[in-house]
């Protein structure tokens, strides 16, 4: 407990009081006002947010014929770099989804940063991010984006790669996200094709960008499914260690 309020007399003294959830009530050595003792530490689950990216290509001058000469092409033929086309996001446990897609005049202007102050804002709120290859694409793509767009840092929280957590523990046929889908007996992702990224680099065709926003949701939904699963045979605790600390709320004087 804090020093009094009134005297600030550190000695807390025992009464015979007791709230409706418990907790004492205890008075002060000095000048006798009594407040309610802390209420104890209650563990509570994270907040885990999953989320996925679809990302455009990027911009090229050009190259020399379909043959691509050394193992990258040269940095001088980048005419612009990728974009974030769509995101979107949900709570684990939750059944509410977030997302942000560009307009036709921003695909063709290749910005996002319209779209990234949501996202921005609900990594910030999560205990744990998660998705499937997060941690070596995703989180390094938005890392990308958010500094390029003059964003300052997000809280880093922890995160849950359901793709790690595949390769780790057990033999599957295939570690991608649609084939794990197929095997849990959930429906497979919609379909895209490269003419549907090429369709929004040229044109920003809204509805080409409707259809990547719909797929890019049910990557989302598909994948917080395959986490929970995933996470049941978990050797981690279902906390996750997090705590809560006593509700000021309830921190109430007499």
């Amino acid at each position: 407990m804090q020093n009094c309020p009134r005297c600030y007399f550190k000695k807390w003294l025992k009464t015979d009081k007791w709230n409706e959830d418990g907790i004492r009530f205890f008075k002060c050595g000095r000048c006798g006002k009594e407040q309610i003792g802390d209420y104890p530490f209650i563990r509570q689950e994270p907040k885990i947010l999953y989320f996925d990216l679809e990302v455009s290509l990027s911009d090229l001058y050009g190259n020399f014929g379909l043959t691509v000469r050394g193992e990258r092409i040269s940095p001088k033929m980048l005419k612009n770099p990728y974009f974030i086309i769509c995101w979107s996001a949900m709570w684990v446990g939750k059944s509410k989804m977030y997302s942000g897609c560009v307009t036709q005049e921003e695909a063709l202007a290749r910005t996002d940063k319209n779209i990234l102050a949501p996202l921005w804002d609900l990594i910030n709120e999560a205990d744990i991010v998660a998705g499937h290859n997060v941690d070596r694409y995703d989180t390094k793509v938005l890392n990308t984006r958010f500094i390029s767009n003059g964003f300052t840092q997000p809280e880093i929280p922890r995160s849950l790669d359901t793709l790690k957590m595949a390769r780790a523990k057990y033999k599957m046929e295939s570690n991608t996200l649609d084939y794990i889908c197929r095997l849990f007996g959930i429906p497979g992702k919609d379909k895209m094709s490269m003419d549907d990224w090429i369709d929004i680099q040229e044109t920003g065709n809204p509805k080409t960008l409707k259809k990547m926003l719909k797929y890019n949701r049910g990557d989302v939904r598909n994948g917080v499914r395959v986490l929970e699963i995933l996470k049941g045979w978990s050797s981690m605790p279902a906390n996750f260690g997090m705590k809560s600390f006593p509700n000021d709320a309830k921190m109430r004087t007499a």
